[in-house]
């Protein structure tokens, strides 16, 4: 890949609700635009990532904010602080992810004059999943706030059903609109491996434990292939996410390992053992940006089903590096997890498909490459085209 030639003085940040979000999801691109010779700030508030954040070449540098706070008095304490911190440091552009992030961050930007304002809607969020009535009112505020605060920004989605959602409903502009299909995985990290031989297949759903990841779904459908003898053995790895109205209690979590329905693992820092050790990889999700998890599945080989909505389909093409099913529907899902249960010679064909189409949609350089081009074209004076 062609380097791109940055001004050395040219300053960056990432603004993200966790830490977590930035080291998981932000730092390899971090550090690859410092070696190409930005300076990288990191802004979240401080959690169990901050530590690692400091250690890498970026500075971290922590706010303040509330992931589902109303309090007026201090959510105007955190968009202050933003404000100070963005003014003290005088960002050239300044990147933002996650909803509550994309609101303050362009509004602190647009407040102390940042030349360039980049916002990624990573997914829609459980704003646009949830079906209570509540949340079908709260849609309408949403999106006439983000037609307001987006004028002037540029937009960068991981998915073209979200990036034409904003565009059809005259939310944004389509010169302000870009795709960037997902964050990146490291290919050298994540390598392929042929799955374990094991007399009972290992189906792994890796995700927060969140009711939208189809949680439930999982579930059910591992009850019904387990209904009259041991199909399958059915794990869960990651942890409820307590700042998320669509978090799976812990109680429930509890109750489906205690009557042995599934295994629950919990989060685990060394995901690639974690794909090697499953012979499917299944994310029933309800929507997704893009999902990082599918393109790490992918990568290690894995044979995955999943469902046929945004940011799922987008990384598994039907029947050949897995099988797409509707969403909600545990039947379904159960259907097509026993055909690969049942057919070891296709799970084996479809990860090596997997594995092509990861390398060449979804690798850390490709994804690199799609988001400098954005930056370049607005730093410079350069005609670089958007998609």
């Amino acid at each position: 890949m062609m380097r791109v030639k940055w001004d050395q003085k040219t300053k960056i940040s990432f603004f993200a609700n966790t830490d977590w979000y930035l080291y998981g999801f932000k730092l390899s691109i971090a550090e690859q635009l410092i070696q190409d010779g930005y300076e990288v700030s990191l802004i979240s508030p401080p959690g169990r990532y901050s530590k690692l954040l400091t250690k890498s070449r970026a500075k971290w540098l922590p706010v303040k904010l509330s992931r589902r706070g109303i309090n007026p008095v201090k959510e105007l304490a955190s968009l202050l602080e933003l404000f100070r911190t963005y003014k003290k440091n005088s960002f050239d552009l300044v990147h933002h992810f996650t909803v509550k992030c994309v609101l303050f961050g362009t509004i602190a930007g647009k407040l102390v004059g940042t030349k360039h304002i980049v916002n990624s809607i990573t997914g829609l969020g459980h704003v646009f999943i949830s079906q209570s009535l509540g949340w079908k009112l709260a849609r309408g505020i949403f999106l006439g706030v983000y037609k307001v605060l987006l004028t002037g920004t540029s937009v960068i989605f991981q998915n073209q059903s979200d990036l034409d959602f904003f565009v059809n409903r005259g939310i944004i502009a389509e010169s302000q609109a870009f795709l960037v299909p997902g964050s990146g995985v490291d290919m050298q990290s994540f390598q392929y491996a042929p799955e374990p031989m094991a007399d009972v297949p290992v189906v792994l759903l890796p995700a927060r434990l969140l009711w939208e990841k189809g949680v439930a779904e999982f579930v059910e459908a591992a009850k019904t292939l387990n209904k009259t003898q041991k199909r399958a053995k059915f794990l869960l790895v990651g942890t409820p996410d307590e700042g998320n109205p669509s978090s799976v209690p812990q109680r429930i979590i509890d109750n489906w390992v205690e009557e042995g329905t599934v295994e629950w693992l919990g989060w685990q820092s060394n995901m690639q053992a974690v794909y090697y050790s499953a012979n499917i990889v299944c994310l029933p999700s309800y929507r997704e940006g893009l999902s990082k998890t599918l393109v790490e599945a992918a990568a290690c080989g894995r044979a995955i089903v999943t469902t046929d909505i945004p940011g799922c389909k987008d990384v598994v093409e039907h029947t050949v590096n897995g099988l797409l099913v509707p969403p909600r529907d545990s039947s379904a899902l159960a259907n097509a997890l026993e055909k690969l249960i049942e057919r070891p010679t296709l799970r084996e064909q479809m990860g090596k498909a997997g594995r092509a189409r990861a390398e060449k949609l979804f690798s850390t350089q490709v994804i690199y490459k799609h988001t400098t081009e954005i930056y370049q074209q607005l730093l410079t004076s350069e005609g670089i085209s958007q998609r």
